[in-house]
């Protein structure tokens, strides 16, 4: 779905998805990364927020400049549909920005900046 900051795809379906439950009491669970390098334990909602601004930031490399210029037909359409969809996503994350969860709120304030358009 994402893979170093390129987008594919099923990527903006699936940003629209985890957007979609991240008030589900479930995603407040916590949890170890399952990566090696990282050894936080956090609740899955603050890890899901963090992967929707990664989708912000892979949606605005190279914006502003032709988008031909950076990707293939397949990423250029993901990029532009991740484009569309930057302010649901940023929606969903913005009640989160007040959360009591320090985890939560800083996963939300980076991820909110990196959802805004230019």
């Amino acid at each position: 779905m994402l893979h170093q900051n390129s987008l594919y795809t099923a990527t903006p379906a699936a940003a629209l998805f985890i957007a979609g439950i991240l008030t589900d009491p479930r995603t407040d669970v916590s949890h170890v990364s399952a990566f090696p390098w990282d050894s936080r334990r956090r609740p899955l909602r603050a890890s899901l927020i963090e992967w929707l601004g990664r989708v912000g930031e892979g949606a605005g490399y190279g914006e502003g400049d032709e988008v031909e210029e950076f990707f293939d037909d397949d990423e250029r359409d993901a990029v532009m549909e991740c484009r569309a969809i930057r302010p649901q996503l940023a929606e969903a994350i913005a009640p989160f920005l007040d959360s009591t969860d320090e985890r939560i709120r800083s996963a939300a304030a980076v991820a909110h900046g990196s959802l805004q358009c230019p």
